[in-house]
């Protein structure tokens, strides 16, 4: 439900990619210089949030934390883009200073847009549940545990003409040939009974689905946002920087969608331990 509601915010990301354009019409090199500078920005915000925040921040309150700070901060940057609508004028004249600026703004933009996006990415890849994780477990641990038998200390005293020995041989090779029939109809099972509900790629496909959903209706949110501020190319993009901040004020406000994702409290009671002294003060530590 996070995902979904969380991308309904409008974003005037695409409306602004629009007004740059038609004020660039006349350079194409310039645009396509602007779209391989951004991927490359998209890249390295990727590579930083792997590199310096991933495993720092990724599960409960901290997580939390980080995707309000950075949904915060990019509602903030997404501003920049005012300082590039009043620095323009449809069919005025271009000169570096602007090229700069518009350059300089779309790194800002694009390179905490990608970072805020990753957090998204990382629930609906830590929230899959899946359906074998108790049987693995039980198989790593049966592994763990080995499949030799260690000799009783009358077995160990024998007779000592190997009897012992063999009929502990004889034993172990019983004990792996029934513990392998039973991990091979444990598996069979399980693989019958594999429902799309369990299935890993169905949960990660549902997840992204609910982005997409999200930003379609937010699509649908903006257009009479932006009928009713009458922004078209015909009126030179008026009240663009309206709409901008509309934007910025919405992405900020998104904040509040994150009780949804809150972890749940933990009691002694939902641990089964007593309820005395020491352990609540362990639950609340």
């Amino acid at each position: 439900l996070f995902l979904l509601v969380r991308h309904t915010i409008p974003i005037a990301g695409m409306l602004t990619y629009s007004y740059i354009y038609t004020i660039f019409a006349a350079e194409p090199l310039f645009l396509q210089l602007l779209s391989i500078v951004e991927s490359a920005v998209a890249t390295v915000a990727t590579w930083v949030y792997e590199r310096y925040f991933a495993k720092r921040y990724h599960t409960g309150w901290k997580m939390i934390r980080f995707i309000a700070v950075l949904t915060i901060v990019t509602g903030l940057v997404s501003l920049m883009d005012l300082s590039v609508v009043h620095a323009t004028v449809v069919g005025g004249a271009i000169t570096a200073q602007i090229r700069w600026l518009v350059l300089l703004v779309g790194i800002g933009t694009y390179f905490m847009g990608q970072l805020g996006f990753m957090p998204m990415m990382v629930l609906a890849t830590t929230n899959i549940i899946s359906k074998n994780s108790g049987t693995k477990n039980d198989q790593q641990r049966q592994e763990q545990q080995g499949t030799t038998r260690t000799p009783t200390p009358d077995e160990e005293r024998g007779s000592g003409d190997g009897s012992s020995v063999i009929q502990v041989c004889e034993i172990s090779e019983i004990e792996m040939t029934s513990r392998t029939n039973e991990e091979s109809r444990v598996f069979e099972q399980d693989r019958n009974d594999q429902t799309p509900v369990y299935d890993e790629s169905m949960q990660y496909a549902s997840f992204l689905s609910c982005i997409d959903f999200g930003a379609q209706v937010g699509d649908w949110i903006a257009v009479p946002i932006i009928a009713s501020l009458d922004i078209t190319r015909e009126n030179n993009w008026n009240n663009l920087d309206k709409f901008i901040i509309i934007c910025a004020v919405g992405r900020i406000a998104s904040v509040a969608f994150l009780w949804l994702i809150r972890p749940p409290v933990v009691t002694a009671t939902a641990l089964h331990l007593p309820l005395s002294q020491d352990n609540l003060r362990g639950v609340v530590a």
